[in-house]
């Protein structure tokens, strides 16, 4: 499988890489105070095709709930090369350069093919927008896979994600809960509100805005609509509506600013998490 590790802080991204881990409560001053679990390292998972080795890396996670976390790669055989001979793929196996999107024919994306050595391959190019929803490589522009849901520009250093805000971020391949880091291959992460996930993550319904142990954001996709009490349960918190958090594996409530107003609606105050999430210097929280 092919996957950019994300941690995340005080919630379980659990349905990338179909690790459930539980959440629990916490209590201050008499309040509740909504814990959504325990810290955990999650990938944004996008699963190779098992009939096709030349399908490339695989599909970014759509966030189902079972063991596969992705969808199988679709669409468009092997490529080749575009045979330009000054083109020096990162790796000897490979066919073309990610980064500089040579030695492939007009209208291909250079991806990498999920070989640990850093294999690329020539595949066909989309036209799906940076960090908007996908379901396999082929939907997206050149430069960018489809890493946990969502188009990803590949990068070498944080200075090619001036862009999103971001990061480069190492990418993964993950088979039986192990995970080993694919040469060369690196992608944005991309600043989001959690708020309002649609500003940086596209318009697309289902990406959303998630909080990382680095103390920064990123967009991933898979996400529901459900919203209120009883929305989401278990290994079913990605039902929640992007700019919402599974609370208790039960209820959806929208993410908000701690100590700042306007955030909340209907007489509903924002609450912190008991693992605090502060990002930038913003404590965010809940409305309840």
């Amino acid at each position: 499988m092919f996957a950019r590790r994300v941690s995340i802080l005080g919630w379980v991204l659990t349905a990338l890489v179909g690790c459930a881990v539980g959440t629990s409560d916490g209590s201050e001053g008499g309040r509740v105070r909504r814990d959504a679990g325990a810290d955990a390292e999650v990938e944004g998972d996008a699963s190779d095709s098992a009939d096709d080795p030349d399908a490339g890396p695989g599909a970014g996670g759509s966030g189902g709930s079972g063991d596969d976390g992705g969808t199988e790669a679709g669409g468009g055989g092997d490529g080749g090369t575009g045979g330009d001979p000054t083109c020096t793929p990162p790796a000897a196996s490979g066919q073309c350069d990610p980064f500089e999107q040579c030695g492939c024919n007009a209208g291909q994306n250079c991806i990498f093919t999920g070989a640990t050595d850093g294999e690329t391959r020539c595949r066909p190019a989309g036209t799906t927008a940076p960090f908007s929803s996908c379901s396999n490589h082929d939907q997206c522009q050149a430069g960018h896979a489809c890493v946990g849901g969502v188009c990803k520009p590949f990068c070498q250093g944080d200075g090619d994600c001036a862009a999103s805000n971001g990061t480069c971020q190492q990418l993964y391949v993950t088979e039986n809960g192990a995970q080993t880091p694919i040469s060369f291959a690196k992608a944005c992460s991309a600043a989001c509100d959690l708020r309002t996930p649609q500003t940086v993550c596209g318009n697309d319904q289902g990406v959303s805005c998630i909080a990382t142990d680095e103390g920064g954001t990123d967009c991933v996709g898979g996400f529901g609509t459900g919203v209120g009490a009883g929305a989401c349960s278990g290994n079913d918190w990605q039902k929640c509506a992007p700019g919402y958090l599974c609370i208790n594996g039960s209820d959806c409530l929208r993410w908000c600013r701690v100590n700042a107003s306007g955030d909340c609606s209907g007489g509903q105050s924002c609450y912190p998490l008991v693992d605090p999430v502060v990002i930038d210097g913003v404590n965010y929280g809940v409305c309840d």
